[in-house]
């Protein structure tokens, strides 16, 4: 449950890119003109490369075995969802082209492919205590900020969804062979859950 490293692969030159060609399009449609662009996919390329060449480096520096969300349901064009910035976001940055991209690479460099956990309270969880409340992340939060209300616990809110991530994967290896296969909803009020796991960790790091 330690830390080793923690670095944000930040995305905020695509982002830009891609609100510039968006004010390009809306332009071009009042005025009844058809808007085409590459630049927008080759920005998504640039940055996919970007982000999985850093994440490799990091990975072989610590030997590690690199953790993501199973994010397949958001990332699918064709599945119905709501209009937030959240998924907006992940269909421009091409969550699925990223994960590809991280398993070939990953797999040059002589380490494991990409593992998976479900998304479920990754945002939300405390890892300290083991707490889930939608209050420990304001969206609002211009700072980006996650602070446990029960704990106190405070962090960058994206550095901390990726601990709880790579902590759920820890999780479900450490859990016996007849509860691993169980869904996450099922042990949560059992001493196998993930709230229970997280404590343990807690009071094993305070020793």
């Amino acid at each position: 449950g330690y830390i080793l490293s923690e670095e944000n692969v930040d995305g905020g030159d695509l982002r830009f890119v891609q609100r510039k060609l968006e004010r390009q399009q809306r332009l071009a449609q009042k005025s009844g003109k058809k808007f085409r662009s590459r630049t927008r996919l080759a920005e998504v390329n640039k940055a996919v490369h970007r982000a999985a060449n850093r994440i490799v480096a990091l990975a072989e520096e610590h030997s590690a075995q690199v953790i993501l969300e199973d994010l397949s349901n958001f990332a699918n064009r064709r599945s119905k969802r709501g209009r937030s910035n959240f998924n907006r976001m992940l269909n421009r940055t091409q969550y699925q082209k990223l994960a590809f991209v991280l398993d070939y690479k990953l797999q040059i460099a002589g380490l494991p492919k990409c593992r998976r956990v479900q998304p479920a309270y990754t945002s939300i969880t405390c890892p300290e205590c083991g707490i889930q409340n939608k209050a420990n992340r304001n969206r609002k939060d211009k700072k980006n900020q996650f602070v446990c209300q029960e704990c106190g616990y405070g962090h960058d809110a994206d550095l901390n969804a990726a601990r709880v991530i790579a902590l759920k994967r820890c999780w479900r290896t450490w859990l016996p062979e007849q509860k691993a296969k169980k869904y996450f909803e099922e042990l949560v009020n059992t001493e196998y859950s993930f709230k229970c796991y997280l404590k343990l960790l807690a009071e094993r790091r305070s020793q």
